[in-house]
């Protein structure tokens, strides 16, 4: 939560695209993501993909579901409007963040960096986005030895998906 208010993962994103004069006018995901979307963003074009887990075993169902979804994503597309005179959506500051985990146990293991916590909740206060965004990183991805391993692991980590993208040309 930010300010006491649950926050999806586009906000975050929609906020660093704002700080370079993008705004966002698509979004396709989960059914549920899509509509936290166009409740914060209403002017997005969204394009829900619903995940169908009885079509797992079923090769032929799996295509025929993965054709649909890509004809309702050209659909979805074509219904995109012109950058020019969208909205910018920002997260304002200061910023009041509680990041809620399901076990007590997992938010201690991901708070090796001694923000204050009281059961599953850690919780830190920021006057600037960056540091939020970095704070939010830290706790959901980067142990400390990891963090600060990161400017040779990233680069490394794409060199390795680029690789793996070859199998696939």
């Amino acid at each position: 939560r930010v300010n006491g208010r649950r926050t999806c993962e586009a906000e975050l994103f929609a906020t660093v695209l704002s700080s370079f004069q993008v705004p966002v006018a698509f979004f396709s995901g989960c059914p549920a993501a899509c509509r936290e979307i166009k409740e914060r963003m209403a002017w997005v074009v969204t394009c829900p993909v619903e995940k169908n887990p009885s079509l797992l075993g079923d090769p032929g169902g799996r295509k025929e579901e993965i054709l649909r979804a890509r004809d309702n994503l050209r659909q979805s597309v074509l219904g995109i409007p012109a950058a020019e005179g969208l909205p910018l959506f920002s997260l304002k500051p200061p910023f009041d963040c509680e990041v809620v985990f399901r076990e007590e146990k997992e938010a201690e293991r991901r708070n090796p960096w001694g923000f204050p916590r009281e059961g599953r909740t850690i919780r830190f206060h920021c006057g600037e986005f960056a540091e939020m965004y970095g704070n939010l990183l830290k706790i959901a991805y980067f142990p400390r030895i990891a963090h600060s391993l990161r400017h040779l692991v990233i680069p490394l980590t794409r060199v390795v998906w680029r690789m793996q993208s070859w199998r696939h040309l």
